[in-house]
């Protein structure tokens, strides 16, 4: 009996959260589309490359106490994927949307619906259970299940991960982030930056950082823009044909850098943890 209401839980979470498409099947079947940006070059994006919200529907800020600690991705209607280390013990909310990134915390404590965009609570957390237990940082991967689902929109919509499928070997990936330019300078951008990376030998980063970066990571450089404070958590992404439309894949998360926010930085390999992320959202959903 016990098995039968497993597989039924089993059964009704692959109907809640995926797409299938043949043995593989997408998160969300609506994952993955944006809208050209808008975005326009200002003083404070000169140096890098500016972009907007619709272009990055799924770019989700990780708020406690009301500031801004981290970043995140939507992956459907009620659950970011971010870093373990961006999973804090006090009460933590969500902002998605075309909100505004000075003031992240605005109306957060309501709960309340804005514009274009939600601020929601988070009501269940979930860290890989081997993090914290090395030194180096394997394992930093995290779930947050929002207080209630949200409605997709031009400002709101999930990234892609695609379930039970390898996806295509991808060297070139977007880096898109809220956080600060350069160590000591605190400001975030009201805008969204991007910048695109490399992967590059993972030896590379274990020399620079002086840990182990192993099969579970991905070393990744980039010229212009680079993961800096506030940035934890965000996606690495790459746009890849999939059933005949372009969509955008998230292939890392971003977990730590240079404390110059320049050159290299390390992420989370996404593609490594489907299982436990698919094993994660089922339990949760259950």
């Amino acid at each position: 009996m016990k098995k039968v209401i497993a597989a039924l839980l089993i059964l009704f979470a692959s109907l809640f959260l995926g797409s299938r498409e043949g043995s593989a099947f997408l998160l969300d079947a609506e994952c993955g589309r944006s809208l050209p940006t808008n975005a326009k070059l200002t003083w404070w994006n000169y140096f890098d490359s500016s972009t907007d919200i619709q272009a990055n529907p799924w770019i989700v800020s990780v708020i406690v106490n009301g500031k801004a600690k981290c970043s995140g991705s939507l992956i459907n209607h009620r659950f970011v994927l971010t870093a373990a280390h961006c999973v804090f013990r006090e009460a933590m909310q969500v902002h998605l949307g075309d909100f505004d990134a000075w003031n992240p915390g605005q109306n957060c404590s309501s709960g309340a619906r804005l514009s274009n965009a939600y601020c929601v609570r988070i009501d269940k957390k979930i860290v890989h259970a081997g993090f914290g237990k090395i030194q180096a940082q394997q394992y930093d991967i995290g779930l947050l299940r929002m207080q209630h689902a949200v409605q997709y929109s031009d400002f709101v919509r999930p990234i892609c991960l695609l379930i039970n499928e390898p996806v295509a070997a991808i060297d070139r990936f977007q880096l898109t982030v809220w956080g600060t330019t350069a160590e000591g300078f605190r400001s975030i951008p009201r805008m969204l930056k991007h910048s695109v990376g490399d992967r590059i030998d993972r030896e590379l980063c274990t020399l620079k950082f002086q840990q182990q970066v192993d099969e579970s990571q991905i070393c990744v450089h980039t010229e212009t823009s680079h993961a800096c404070k506030g940035d934890s958590g965000g996606p690495f992404s790459a746009k890849i044909l999939y059933g005949g439309t372009y969509r955008t894949f998230q292939f890392g998360i971003i977990i730590f850098g240079l404390s110059s926010c320049a050159g290299l930085s390390v992420c989370t390999n996404v593609t490594f943890y489907m299982d436990w992320i698919w094993d994660a959202l089922v339990n949760l959903s259950a």
